[in-house]
């Protein structure tokens, strides 16, 4: 009797020690990969959609390799969740250089365009801040009317002398009521 407690434990503990490591991983990196969360994709376009869907995919065959029990099955799916493993691999690598080749080709056009202006007119900032002096508002009805003034002590050119168009009398002028 106690032999075969003994067999059977033993039988029980080679058929738990043979199926635990068919997998290549240790129990300690299947708990870790359980808890970490997959990388999340971070882009548009239709190569970062295929990575979003392709990662769905992976996560439901991993949910099904789990909770599977027959080994051809088993097998089956780990198959599936290699191809489809590699196929997120390569992906990744060509969005990897598809961007890689996009910033060599903006920061070529930075530097070319450095050594142009350094040779030419120093670049000003794109985003410069300009001061403007106001010197009344006036609103009407629900719009404000800002008038600008030029800087303060910048003496103002002066106003250029009066022609004959600008001599006629306010009541020849189109602006006054009744005159068309």
């Amino acid at each position: 009797m106690h032999f075969r407690k003994n067999v059977s434990l033993l039988a029980t503990i080679a058929l738990c020690a043979t199926t635990s490591f068919a997998d290549d991983r240790s129990m300690w990196q299947k708990f870790k990969d359980f808890f970490s969360p997959s990388p999340t994709v971070v882009g548009e376009g239709p190569e970062y959609d295929e990575l979003r869907e392709l990662d769905k995919k992976i996560g439901t065959l991993e949910g099904k390799y789990s909770r599977e029990r027959r080994a051809n099955n088993k097998k089956y799916i780990r198959e599936e969740l290699d191809k489809l493993k590699l196929k997120r691999e390569k992906l990744a690598k060509q969005i990897e250089e598809k961007e890689k080749v996009q910033k060599d080709v903006k920061s070529a056009a930075v530097s070319s365009s450095a050594t142009s202006s350094s040779t030419a007119v120093p670049a000003k900032p794109a985003c410069a801040h300009d001061t403007v002096f106001v010197h009344d508002t006036v609103t009407v009805h629900d719009t404000l009317y800002v008038i600008v003034s030029g800087k303060p002590g910048e003496q103002q050119a002066p106003a250029a002398a009066p022609t004959d168009s600008a001599a006629k009398p306010a009541a020849d002028s189109a602006t006054v009521p009744g005159n068309k």
